[in-house]
């Protein structure tokens, strides 16, 4: 039977569920897989849908940039917003 939806899991989302902060998050990609891993386990413990959170290469639109020489500037993660 084919299912006729589908859910999203976003990088907000998996970080959250992990418990890990997006700078380990994206500094590692072993880290970017255990996240992923780990919010699939805890979304199909507590919500019975973990099998839409599937390993995959998550990068973010800025390292798009750098791709192209631009420099990335990662700001302390106690920064705060203005």
């Amino acid at each position: 039977m084919e299912p006729k939806w589908h859910i999203a899991f976003c990088n907000v989302t998996i970080t959250k569920y992990a418990g890990i902060t997006f700078r380990d998050y994206y500094g590692s990609p072993v880290n970017m897989l255990e996240a992923q891993l780990k919010a699939s386990d805890i979304v199909e413990k507590k919500f019975g849908v973990g099998r839409f959170i599937t390993p995959y290469v998550d990068s973010p639109g800025g390292i798009i940039a750098s791709f192209l020489g631009m420099s990335i500037i990662y700001p302390s993660e106690t920064e705060k917003r203005k």
